[in-house]
């Protein structure tokens, strides 16, 4: 299999990019990452991605996720956090030209997602397994209401020191929906972390 298959990194080139560094983007006013992207899990033909995204919890919240935290730490008296981290554990197809993923699996990877709120001295304190219930569920119905194709598949090349990613929805390129990855090697990336 080519590393570089018409231009862009071949299914398994990328695969093996992510496999030695963690990608970043969206960061924040500090320079930290609000997105990471790390492989957890590999195997010939699909591999396992863990995705972590932070974001501020509007007041008062409004999407249905977001709600879901908030009511977790009402409940149990905690204060109302700042925001609130993802954690999506997802199977990607590996392909001859990316990789690509079905709106079934994309919605079975919600039954793996984490929900975290950050508190006021930053900590990730995570929902309580009620809380995770509820917001598993909403996760996949926002999965299952994005999913327009039967196929959605991404393509990446280096840019100088970035990582572009490309999407394609049934082999149709979305041209205005392009993202830019900062990476840096796993072993060093001073990024989102999972609490002990």
């Amino acid at each position: 299999m080519p590393a570089i298959v018409d231009g862009h990194m071949s299914g398994p080139a990328y695969v093996d990019f992510v496999s030695g560094n963690t990608l970043c983007y969206d960061k924040d006013v500090e320079g930290d990452c609000q997105a990471t992207v790390d492989l957890i899990q590999r195997g010939p033909r699909a591999f396992r991605v863990r995705f972590m995204l932070a974001t501020r919890i509007p007041d008062p919240a409004y999407d249905a996720m977001d709600l879901a935290v908030v009511d977790d730490f009402e409940a149990r008296d905690l204060k109302r956090p700042d925001g609130l981290v993802k954690v999506d554990e997802v199977d990607y197809t590996v392909t001859r030209d990316g990789i690509c993923i079905t709106p079934e699996v994309r919605t079975a990877g919600a039954a793996r997602s984490l929900a975290f709120g950050i508190g006021e001295d930053g900590r990730m304190v995570p929902v309580s397994s009620a809380g995770l219930s509820t917001f598993r569920e909403k996760l996949r119905e926002a999965w299952a209401g994005e999913s327009i194709a039967a196929r959605q598949c991404w393509q990446y090349r280096l840019e100088g020191k970035q990582l572009r990613q490309d999407y394609y929805l049934d082999g149709v390129l979305q041209a205005d929906d392009v993202t830019m990855w900062d990476y840096l090697p796993t072993d060093a990336s001073p990024l989102l972390r999972l609490p002990e």
